[in-house]
């Protein structure tokens, strides 16, 4: 009877932390939602790290939106991963360069140019080809400064919440009711919210260079490699110019961030930059 009466203390205990748990209020920005004090300084703060994590929310939906053109000019599927872009890209690319002679993406600081040897000799078809490619060269460029950009805007929003947070009891005392502690753990809260979004920045930010990286090797095309084989250019003691990198894997998305995705490893060198070549200008 002791030992029953022992047992069901103890499910009562657990049944009463389960409620407790169940029932507590979740934090509003850690849910993706706008907080909201009624206080101007505090609303401003709590606007902008809202509209970080509406950012951040979109990070995926960019990267499609970069890849589009390029995705449709290959005429592959629209959920093609990395390495099918780059192996479609290069194979696109040497038959370019078995017409214009050889081919190349120059790439300097926050720039990357399509250079055909001879832009003159290329058909509407290929200009086409071309034009998509820059369009998603200049969108995976632009994207990887956003990104880049996002880690000091968190800094300097870390700092605001750093300032705005001993001066919440003073400010909200006379409110009463659970302002006071709403607001103090919705800053708290907050900070959570923006490491994970800085350190999401960086990752996405390291996949789009990886990205611009391999595609800058995977237009680097040779008018010898049409019409011949990777096996046959091994046999000829001539490996193939362009091997395309292994899959890498890839990152899901939460309702307001970018999950987190292993580290990538570090991008190959640029391709060299010949001398008096043309740049294609779409």
């Amino acid at each position: 009877m002791q030992i029953a009466r022992s047992f069901l203390a103890k499910l009562a205990c657990l049944v009463l932390v389960a409620s407790c748990a169940l029932f507590e209020p979740q934090s509003k920005v850690k849910s993706g939602q706008l907080f909201q004090t009624g206080q101007a300084q505090y609303d401003d703060y709590f606007n902008k790290v809202h509209q970080l994590q509406l950012e951040a929310a979109s990070w995926a939906d960019d990267k499609k939106a970069s890849r589009r053109a390029l995705i449709d000019a290959l005429k592959i599927a629209t959920d093609s991963v990395d390495v099918t872009i780059l192996e479609a890209t290069h194979e696109k690319l040497v038959s370019i360069a078995h017409v214009t002679g050889p081919t190349r993406l120059d790439l300097r600081d926050d720039d990357g140019k399509i250079v055909l040897a001879s832009e003159a000799r290329a058909d509407q078809s290929m200009r086409d080809f071309v034009k998509a490619l820059q369009s998603t060269v200049d969108a995976e460029i632009k994207r990887k400064r956003a990104l880049r950009d996002v880690p000091s805007r968190v800094d300097e929003l870390v700092k605001i919440g750093r300032d705005l947070e001993p001066r919440v009891k003073g400010d909200f005392f006379r409110q009463g009711g659970t302002a006071m502690a709403d607001v103090h753990d919705e800053i708290t809260a907050s900070y959570d919210v923006l490491d994970e979004i800085s350190k999401n920045a960086r990752l996405d930010r390291r996949e789009t260079e990886d990205f611009i990286s391999d595609l800058g090797r995977a237009v680097a095309a040779e008018p010898a490699e049409y019409g011949r084989s990777a096996g046959e250019a091994v046999a000829s003691g001539k490996p193939p110019a362009y091997v395309a990198p292994k899959p890498r894997p890839q990152a899901t998305t939460t309702t307001t961030t970018v999950a987190t995705a292993p580290p990538k490893p570090k991008p190959p060198p640029k391709p060299p930059s010949g001398g008096g070549d043309e740049v294609f200008n779409p």
